[in-house]
Formats: structure tokens, sequence, C-alpha cells
């Protein structure tokens, strides 16, 4: 009898080592298959800044995906934190009354060749901005230049300051609030303006000022001073097929956005935004939860039940 429960003994502890060890392979599994996730912005595939090239910062074709991003404009000039952010921010706008001479004055902890920073002028010209160098003089035409930030993973932060100059200022919020938004070629003067078809084929571009967007335990915050376009940087990651519940509430207008998911890349499902929960069932796989808007501004929560193999990617992962 001692030795037939020694044998079971026995036997339990190599089950036991057995089934640690399964627990563990279908972790890692798990995770690997969230780090195989491409970055993929407005059809064109992106493997490194020098895949970003004057062409598409001037046709606004590289689009923007960010986790973790906040642009704020500061007296006479901007801060950006970047936990990581592909694609380029086109959201800095410089208006000058006649042609002028400024000195912009800059620095940044995000590294080197993850990032550059250019000139966009109204005559459809790339300036460089030295990423080397923390000043640069240059003589901008009348009427509005864009500061662009390009970046590839880029991470950290960037302070950018100009001289104050007599007729030369950075365009403020409200003042960005009278133009007529242009994101990636498509004219979008209201809300509908972005169609389906343009947010499957990331048509819609994004432009934003005072925009912060955090991934939290199971969902995610955004903080919007006024956008246009689409955000699609919000991705969960199904191992298996699974039902889910979303709950959500905003302070932005109504009128002014929509929650949507695209699913596996080729089809929409609308959140209701009057309801502030829906539930679905996701399929195995990736789907984005894209948040479309129209100079929209406010906060956004947005929250996911916890279901096991079923979660956001977050910002190691996405890495």
């Amino acid at each position: 009898m001692k030795r037939t429960k020694t044998y079971i003994g026995v036997i339990i502890i190599f089950a036991s080592i057995f089934t640690v060890f399964i627990l563990s392979t279908k972790n890692y599994n798990v995770k690997a298959e969230n780090t195989k996730i491409k970055i993929s912005l407005d059809n064109q595939n992106i493997t490194s800044l020098k895949d970003i090239t004057d062409t598409m910062i001037i046709k606004k074709e590289a689009g923007f995906q960010a986790i973790g991003y906040s642009s704020d404009y500061k007296e006479n000039g901007f801060t950006i934190h970047t936990d990581k952010f592909t694609g380029v921010d086109y959201s800095k706008v410089i208006h000058a009354d006649q042609r002028s001479k400024v000195t912009f004055r800059y620095n940044s902890t995000i590294e080197h060749g993850a990032y550059r920073l250019v000139l966009l002028l109204n005559d459809k010209r790339v300036v460089e901005i030295p990423a080397d160098k923390s000043k640069f003089t240059y003589e901008i035409p009348k009427g509005d230049t864009v500061v662009a930030l390009a970046g590839y993973k880029a991470h950290g932060k960037l302070t950018f300051q100009m001289k104050s100059a007599e007729g030369v200022k950075f365009t403020d919020d409200s003042e960005w609030d009278k133009e007529e938004a242009v994101t990636d070629t498509k004219d979008i003067t209201s809300l509908k303006d972005i169609t389906d078809k343009m947010i499957l084929k990331k048509e819609a571009g994004f432009q934003a000022v005072g925009y912060s967007s955090n991934l939290t335990d199971n969902g995610f915050v955004i903080n919007s001073g006024k956008f246009t376009g689409v955000d699609y940087s919000k991705v969960i990651h199904a191992k298996n097929k699974g039902k889910v519940t979303f709950k959500y509430h905003s302070t932005m207008d109504t009128a002014s956005y929509k929650i949507v998911l695209v699913v596996n890349g080729d089809k929409l499902v609308e959140l209701p935004v009057n309801k502030g929960e829906y539930e679905y069932e996701l399929p195995k796989g990736d789907t984005i939860v894209a948040l479309a808007g129209y100079k929209a501004h406010g906060k956004l929560t947005f929250e996911m039940n916890s279901v096991k193999g079923i979660a956001f990617v977050d910002d190691a992962q996405w890495d």
C-alpha cells in the first residue's frame, strides 16, 4: 500500500510539472503572436524612418499611429510626449503675415534616427530641421508653414520653441477651428464625410491639436483639444473567438465623433455612442477600435471586460 502511494505521488508530481510546462508555453505563444503585428499606415508599409520620404510627407501618405501620445502648445512653441509613434504629425502650423526670418530652438530625448523634424512650406517644399543641433534659422514665406514631426517607433519628449517675430505665430486651437480640415488629400467638412470606405482604406488621415491617447488596464483614455480624421491606434488581439462587452463614456459632442470596430481589416461595426455599452463576439485575430471625428474635442473613456486570450495590445507588444 505504501509503495502504491509512492507511485501515485510521483505521477502527481510529473503531471504538475507537465501542466506548468504546457501553461508556460501557451502564455509565451500568445505574446509571440502579438509581436507579429505589423505597422501599416494609410496603405504604406513603414519599416524604418527612411521609408517616410519627402514625397510621402508632402502628399500626407504616411498616416499616424501612436500609443501614449500628447501634443500641446506652449506659448510660442509646443511640447510632444510619446510612448511610441509611427507616421507624421502635421498639427503644428505657423502663420506669417509676411515673409519673415525666424529662429527655432528645440530639444528632444527621442533617439536620433527614430524621428525627423521638417518644415512643410505652402509651395509644397520640405525643409529639414537638423535633429543633431538645437537651433535653426530659416526665412519662412508668407502664409502657413507646417512644423511636421515624422517618426518610426519614436518615443520620448520633444520641446520646440520659436523666437518671437512680428506677424509670425503658431496657429492655436481656436484659430485652427475656423479652418477647413484637410487630411490626406480628403476634404472633410463634417463627420458624414468620413465614410466606412475611407475608414477601411485608411484615407481619412489625422490632424489634431492638444491630443493625448493612453492605454489603461483593459481599455484606453483619449483627451482631445480638437481633432479631425481617424485614430487607428487601439488594437485588440484575440487568440480565439470570444464574446466581449465594451463600456464607454465621452464628453465629446455625439455629432462630432463615432467609434467603430475594424474587424480583421475588412469589416466595420459601429458602436452606438448614445448607449455607453455594447456586446460583440470578436473573431480570432486583430480588431481595431477606431475613433473617427470632425473637430471633436473632449474626453473618451473606453473599457473592455476581461476575457481569457483577448486583450488590448500594449506598448511593449506593439513594439
